[in-house]
């Protein structure tokens, strides 16, 4: 009987050491599935907030891009007179449309490139370029609460083309500006 009784306080004592063990992984695998739950709560608040974004813009204003870092409005309808950075009155409504996506990420940095053609000289090109987004930049400081700090403008010229400046349709393509909003905060 002894020996049975030394047996089963043993087999007993294996068997709360396995429980707490056990009970360790449960709460370890709870933590995990709260967090991933979190996660994927986040992800898909941010997918509902980028498919909005998508929905704001028609084809002939904008494509919307995400690339895991970064959304990028990459504006097609938003266009300048030949040689210039003003921005003309008929943009205002397209631009409205930008602020709002700017404003669904209130705290994140934004990135206005400014692109040309390959047509004319590329320093030239250049510092169009870099006019024109500083114009969409200005634009937007004025209209929305935003930090200066917050908004970067660049001016890229010829220099990153989406489509070949060989057609008038590429260069079209190519003359744009891009707004990158970094989701990395």
């Amino acid at each position: 009987i002894l020996a049975r009784i030394t047996k089963m306080q043993e087999e007993n004592q294996r068997l709360l050491a396995e429980n707490e063990k056990l009970q360790e992984e449960y709460s370890i695998q709870k933590e995990k599935a709260i967090t991933s739950g979190a996660e994927l709560e986040k992800k898909q608040e941010l997918e509902a907030k980028i498919e909005k974004i998508k929905t704001m813009f028609n084809l002939n204003e904008a494509k919307v891009l995400y690339d895991g870092e970064n959304l990028i409005i990459r504006l097609y309808g938003l266009n300048f007179q030949s040689g210039k950075s003003v921005i003309l009155p008929e943009y205002f409504s397209l631009l409205k449309k930008v602020q709002e996506s700017i404003l669904t990420f209130p705290e994140n940095h934004i990135l206005l490139e400014g692109h040309t053609d390959s047509r004319g000289v590329p320093s030239r090109n250049k510092r169009l370029s870099e006019d024109r987004a500083k114009a969409v930049r200005e634009y937007i400081l004025a209209n929305i609460e935003i930090s200066r700090e917050q908004v970067t403008a660049i001016g890229y010229g010829d220099t990153k083309p989406v489509a070949s400046n060989k057609t008038s349709e590429g260069r079209e393509l190519n003359r744009r500006i891009d707004i990158v909003i970094s989701l990395e905060n």
